[in-house]
């Protein structure tokens, strides 16, 4: 009786048999059917190939070559995340970009990096509280109290809210107590938003919920002028004494502040006006400031010469003409540089989108990034790095339906990206448990941030202002020094020149 030997299981072969190229009974799966399978089921090999453009050639690091598609292909499928595996943990942080330029393999963070200077420990803290808003004051505008209106002057005096009294805090000093105090008039409502002018560091103004715009001598401890404007929603100081107002209607309004009479102060009748939504926030151009962007409630950004009354045509080409849109309200932007501008626009799922703008006439490609949590700060640095402030995030459900659902990893974080490329240099958290993100702001220069934390729908969390480090100082570069050699070249030269003159006799 013979035995027949049953072969191991390395040794079967797995692979599907051949089939015929006439056959026709193959199988293959259609666009459409691809299309509707979620990003997170398929492999990063399969996500479309990133394409460089306009934003990266504005720094000047080289980006990486780009590498282009040779036609279509199927997307290949990969298996579901199990609960543990690290790509699922990281799903939402991954940066879902369709036009962001790979770093390069030989990449470095340069010392001043957040990678290296931001630390999980604040340098110190600073109790607050958010003024007393009720429906009645803002109507539909139910998001504003959970944002803490906040300035640091270049003095570093940094000015925040307990209650609607404004305190004053100077940052290098060691002494833990506050400086002075003041507060708006009860006739004119509550406090809403603070900037320090650029030009006059000891002069900040302030924005209420009854219209009325307030300048504070923080030094001369007094009010110095106040006016009322119609429905006002931001302000914000230039590098002058020139201050933009946005209000309601989807107006900007320009006050020179040096000017005493009043009516003349404004300095154009009626504003400028392009917005058909309350205006959410403005930031001006700080290297070139005759320039100004805005961004309403409906997701639309202008870019504006306040020297002129229509908005610079900027953007992406939508219907034969430049636009730049959101899907949902612009809720904050800030300056890469000079021709770089970045904003972001929160989803009521508490999902987020960053575009990143070049402001060229002949620039179309944009970028475009999304995140499963809110961006409530938006910060850049002279190291070509951009900082984000994370609020409450989205939870995400396992596709499995296995496991338990999956909190967003960035929420209430602060996470540092290097540009162009958006590499993720450092990730912080500054919260506890029943806390959020409600804002942030960074000083001068440049180097240190405070991040305002405070309790979730009247949580007994402290709300607290956590100062902490982000990027290193600039280094001023050191001259080199005068060659002796190239001196002794270009004494021996100029002689030679006068000799051949005839304007000097050498013996």
């Amino acid at each position: 009786m013979s035995l027949k030997r049953i072969p191991s299981e390395s040794s079967i072969d797995l692979r599907p048999a051949k089939r015929n190229r006439s056959d026709t009974s193959s199988y293959a799966p259609s666009e459409a059917s691809i299309s509707s399978i979620p990003d997170f089921v398929l492999s990063a090999s399969a996500k479309p190939l990133p394409r460089t453009g306009s934003f990266s050639s504005v720094f000047s690091t080289p980006p990486a070559s780009p590498r282009r598609p040779h036609g279509a292909r199927l997307r290949s499928i990969t298996p579901l995340p199990t609960p543990m595996d690290e790509a699922f943990a990281d799903l939402e942080t991954s940066l879902r970009s369709r036009t962001c330029t790979p770093a390069p393999d030989n990449f470095r963070f340069a010392s001043e990096s957040a990678r290296y200077n931001m630390v999980s420990q604040p340098r110190s803290v600073i109790d607050f509280s958010l003024p007393t808003i009720t429906a009645s004051v803002y109507g539909d505008e139910s998001d504003v109290g959970l944002f803490c209106p906040l300035s640091w002057s270049s003095q570093n005096i940094l000015a925040f809210p307990r209650g609607n009294r404004i305190y004053l805090k100077n940052i290098t000093s060691t002494v833990e107590d506050v400086g002075y105090t003041f507060k708006p008039s009860k006739k004119h409502g509550i406090l809403r938003m603070l900037d320090f002018c650029r030009d006059a560091p000891n002069l900040l103004a302030l924005g209420t919920s009854n219209d009325n715009i307030e300048l504070w001598d923080i030094e001369a401890k007094k009010m110095t002028r106040s006016w009322t404007a119609t429905g006002i929603t931001c302000l914000e100081w230039n590098e002058g004494r020139v201050l933009a107002v946005g209000d309601k209607k989807g107006s900007i309004q320009y006050y020179d502040t040096r000017i005493d009479d009043r009516k003349e102060m404004k300095m154009k009748k009626g504003g400028v006006t392009r917005h058909e939504a309350p205006i959410t926030t403005i930031s001006w151009n700080r290297k070139d400031p005759k320039y100004l962007a805005s961004g309403d409630k409906d997701g639309v950004i202008y870019y504006w010469d306040s020297r002129q009354d229509a908005p610079l045509k900027m953007g992406e080409m939508v219907q034969r003409r430049r636009k730049m849109q959101h899907d949902h309200a612009v809720s904050v932007m800030g300056w890469c540089n000079s021709r770089v501008l970045a904003t972001a626009a929160n989803a009521p799922d508490n999902t987020s989108v960053l575009r990143v703008w070049t402001m060229d006439d002949y620039s179309e490609n944009i970028e475009r990034h999304e995140y499963d949590a809110t961006i409530v700060g938006i910060h850049a640095s002279w190291c070509k790095e951009l900082v984000l402030t994370y609020g409450p995030g989205k939870v995400t459900s396992h596709p499995s339906n296995l496991a338990a659902p999956a909190p967003s990893v960035i929420e209430n974080s602060v996470v540092a990206y290097a540009l162009p490329y958006f590499k993720r240099a450092k990730q912080v958290k500054y919260v506890d448990p029943g806390s959020r993100n409600l804002g942030s702001v960074l000083d001068r220069t440049g180097t240190r941030m405070v991040v305002a934390v405070g309790g979730i729908d009247g949580g007994a969390a402290t709300s607290q202002l956590q100062v902490c480090d982000v990027w290193g100082r600039k280094t001023a570069p050191v001259p080199e020094p005068p060659s002796v050699h190239g001196g002794l070249v270009r004494r021996q030269n100029s002689l030679s020149s006068l000799s051949r003159r005839g304007s000097l006799i050498i013996r």
